[in-house]
């Protein structure tokens, strides 16, 4: 289970702006992410930073599937669009 969270982190910073630029704010390289710990040291995601921007969670590269987007009905505060796949 650790290692998957660890491939997705890897994963992640490759792919996706947010996480990206987040790491390389915090002087984090994704190839250095082992544990939890590693991970602890990030800023937790807010609610806000994805409706801010939702773009920036939206992966990008060669081989990846079609986006689909979609957005919550914000029962308990404001909604949020998101994009994912149908996979």
């Amino acid at each position: 289970m650790l290692r998957a969270h660890c491939a997705e982190a890897l994963r992640a910073a490759q792919a996706i702006p947010y996480w990206r630029a987040l790491l390389s704010e915090h002087d984090l390289d994704p190839n250095g992410i082992h544990g939890l710990e590693d991970l602890a040291a990030l800023p937790r995601l807010r609610k806000s930073d994805v409706q801010d921007d939702p773009a920036r969670f939206t992966a990008s590269g060669p081989g990846l599937p079609r986006p689909v987007h979609v957005h919550t009905s914000g029962t308990t505060g404001a909604g949020l669009r998101l994009v994912t796949t149908r996979d």
